[in-house]
């Protein structure tokens, strides 16, 4: 795609196509640090880091929103530095190709993504799916460009095409730095329904009386989780933390890719 959209927008002298190749290098170059932010996020706990590098999938997902932001502010630069030119129709065919393929390959990302709970996939679908719409966008004003003569501001088509584009690029650059932020920062799981089915599965111990408070904290493609239960106080010690204990095993073996639990046990009080 980005020797396509490039070699095609040199050829043509169409900026707006050029920028468009721009923002699929983009794609590539992230994707690229993605790859090592992967390896890097599965790596086994040790003392320094007991609960493991998940959050390398948020570093790296950081440095693609930078290189994305960049990305588009270097294009706004460069595009009131070069001649103004009527864009070439002979590249419509070739954008509607390229409109397909990245079609697919979002939806592919995106797919993988929730199947893995996978933040690196589904950020980089995020951003595929910015230069599936730049694409359009290039489809679109090429097209209507060919109205130049009817509506004379239609001659800088190529020039608007290109900060559209810009601007699809910042957006998506901004998205990541935000998401990725926030999770950085150990954003919480607020999913009721995620949150419901943990419960449902501490509940089927029936030594459990109440549960107090469940937290999972995100890193990367897997859950720490902090799980609060109230036992019979008149259970031993060594009684209660084998509950503990079940509560927990259950949990791991789950499917919702909970590596580390750190159990609290308290005793049961009824509500008044």
């Amino acid at each position: 795609l980005i020797l396509v959209k490039l070699i095609t927008g040199i050829f043509t002298n169409t900026i707006m196509l050029i920028a468009d190749g721009i923002h699929s290098f983009s794609d590539l170059i992230t994707d690229i640090i993605s790859i090592f932010g992967e390896g890097l996020s599965e790596r086994k706990a040790d003392k320094k880091h007991p609960i493991g590098y998940g959050k390398m999938q948020y570093i790296t997902s950081l440095v693609m929103g930078i290189v994305v932001v960049y990305l588009a502010v270097s294009l706004v630069s460069e595009v009131f530095t070069r001649e103004t030119k009527e864009i070439n129709n002979n590249i419509i065919p070739i954008v509607m190709v390229t409109i397909i393929v990245k079609s697919l390959i979002v939806r592919y990302l995106h797919k993988k993504g929730k199947q893995y709970n996978n933040n690196i996939l589904i950020s980089s679908a995020i951003e595929s799916k910015a230069d599936e719409l730049s694409s359009a966008g290039v489809l679109i004003t090429t097209i209507i460009s060919n109205f130049s003569n009817v509506i004379p501001i239609l001659k800088y088509s190529d020039v608007i095409g290109t900060i559209i584009i810009s601007i699809f690029i910042l957006r998506s650059g901004f998205i990541l730095l935000k998401t990725n932020l926030g999770l950085l920062i150990d954003e919480c799981e607020t999913n009721e329904e995620l949150l419901n089915s943990i419960k449902e599965i501490i509940y089927k111990i029936k030594q459990v009386k109440k549960i107090n408070g469940i937290m999972l904290m995100k890193f990367g493609s897997y859950y720490n989780a902090s799980i609060k239960i109230s036992v019979d106080e008149n259970l031993t010690i060594k009684k209660a933390n084998r509950i503990a204990k079940r509560v927990k095993n259950r949990i791991l073996k789950s499917k919702y890719n909970i590596k580390y639990i750190t159990m609290n046990i308290n005793p049961y009080e009824e509500d008044k």
